[in-house]
């Protein structure tokens, strides 16, 4: 019997993408490439088209606007190079139309700005928010939803009423505390990780519980044996390690920590027959940042991954559980699916929607990166806390011919964030970023459905030594 070690307790982890604070890092790049100097050809305004991003660069410096179809907020301001570092590594287009960043590997989008030709008029002096009271404040944060969160219909939220009855209460002279809690509302029945409410102290995401947690939460008042949540969590989670060890061969678990312990853990079943992999995250790997630079978790995967598949190499089948893994960056996600074709591969693809219209659709492509790929039969398991990249990772891994899909249906929270700023200095988060499957499937909110549905985490078969999904892995390796 082998002792794997995991904490049961997860919060949820989303796809990060690169805040506008000059004091941040700027994400895209490795920090290897050599970038120009911003110079007087970098002059202009640029636009973030369907993302609500204008960027205004001369000689006095660099200004960072947000803005929506009836406000727009000076969001950040800076020297030129301030701002271009915020914004990342940008480059300029030949033609001199377009500003953007090359992608970090494994990145669906790279980050494009065009050139036009002035402001959007709300965005010039004398129209722009320039005060916070708390109506400019509600109004820019209702109408940013309004313009750039992409699923209501698939969450079945009636915008427009939320609004609507939220008006009623706000009033300028209004504390911050019931400012917060009427936004808090409007968006509780999202139900979505990848919204988020924040005033830098207090923050609110409208998330509901799932998967192990939500079995933790229902269960524990029906028992008697423990007085806090947290020990009736450990008991369960002993247990529930315990029985995984017996699944696997003596001798053969190996553990690999990055930022966090326990990133990657794996070994064999059936006498070395059957390959186990568990990933826990989709960041968190390099210790670079805490963990969120995306290229530092992608070398450390490169850097990583083939030892992982060369201990599994001479296994028949390989069981892949990302039942717990709550998500993180969808280049670590298609990184390590890198590792399982032999060719380029198209899984599905990616497009912003907002008010204004959707971007352009991009494919999505799973890259190769070893000469000995692991091709063999796979299993995947998913859970109903399976989110965000760890989705865009089942997206992609299903869409391989040597995968088969069991488990649960996902958490459906597929879309990347966008990060906003409100006049008052508060902060919010949105998903505005669709992944449509190689079929057109779009699974935001609905999630994911496997092939083969088991259950994942169950008190019954903690109590009883055993694991459903994998079983029911087992036997379809058998079959």
């Amino acid at each position: 019997m082998k002792t794997v070690r995991q904490t049961l307790l997860m919060t949820a982890v989303v796809s990060i993408m690169g805040s506008a604070l000059l004091t941040g890092c700027g994400g895209g790049g490795d920090g290897s490439s050599q970038v120009e100097p911003l110079g007087s050809r970098y002059y202009g305004i640029w636009e973030r088209e369907g993302y609500g991003d204008v960027i205004k660069i001369d000689q006095s410096g660099g200004r960072i606007y947000q803005y929506t179809r009836s406000s727009c907020l000076l969001a950040n301001q800076g020297t030129a190079s301030e701002v271009a570092e915020s914004l990342g590594d940008l480059r300029l287009s030949e033609d001199g139309t377009q500003l953007y960043s090359d992608p970090v590997e494994g990145a669906v989008f790279s980050t494009h700005y065009n050139l036009r030709e002035q402001l959007p008029e709300l965005c010039t002096e004398g129209q722009r928010i320039t005060t916070a009271t708390a109506m400019q404040t509600f109004e820019h944060f209702q109408q940013n939803f309004a313009d750039y969160y992409a699923f209501f219909n698939e969450r079945g939220v009636d915008w427009n009423t939320q609004v609507s009855v939220a008006q009623g209460l706000i009033h300028d002279a209004m504390s911050d505390e019931d400012l917060f809690a009427v936004m808090a509302q409007m968006l509780s029945p999202l139900d979505d990780g990848h919204v988020q409410l924040s005033d830098r102290e207090t923050v609110y995401r409208p998330v509901s519980v799932r998967g192990a947690n939500r079995v933790i939460e229902e269960s524990f008042s029906l028992q008697n044996e423990f007085d806090d949540i947290q020990s009736y969590a450990n008991a369960l989670n002993a247990q529930y390690w315990e029985n995984l060890g017996d699944y696997l061969d003596d001798g053969s678990v190996e553990t690999l920590d990055g930022a966090y312990p326990d990133r990657l853990i794996w070994g064999t079943i059936a006498e070395g027959q059957i390959g186990y992999l568990l990933i826990n995250s989709m960041a968190f790997f390099s210790p670079e940042a805490d963990g969120l630079h995306p290229q530092s978790n992608v070398d450390w995967l490169h850097t990583n991954m083939p030892d992982v598949l060369s201990d599994l190499a001479n296994t028949d089948a390989l069981i892949l559980d990302i039942r717990s893994n709550p998500g993180g960056q969808d280049e670590a996600a298609l990184a390590i699916a890198s590792y399982f074709v032999q060719q380029r591969h198209l899984f599905g693809s990616k497009q912003a929607r907002s008010s204004a219209g959707d971007t352009n659709v991009q494919e999505a492509w799973i890259e190769p990166a070893s000469d000995n790929p692991y091709l063999k039969p796979v299993i995947l398991i998913t859970g109903e806390a399976t989110g965000s990249a760890a989705e865009v990772f089942t997206l992609a891994m299903r869409s391989l011919p040597q995968v088969t899909h069991i488990g649960e249906t996902t958490a459906g929270m597929v879309s990347d964030v966008l990060e906003k700023t409100l006049p008052n200095g508060w902060e919010i988060w949105l998903a505005n970023e669709v992944y449509f499957d190689s079929d057109g499937v779009n699974h935001e909110g609905t999630g994911i459905a496997p092939e083969v549905a088991v259950s994942t985490f169950s008190l019954e078969a903690i109590s009883a030594g055993q694991n459903a999904a994998l079983d029911t892995a087992l036997q379809l390796l058998e079959d």
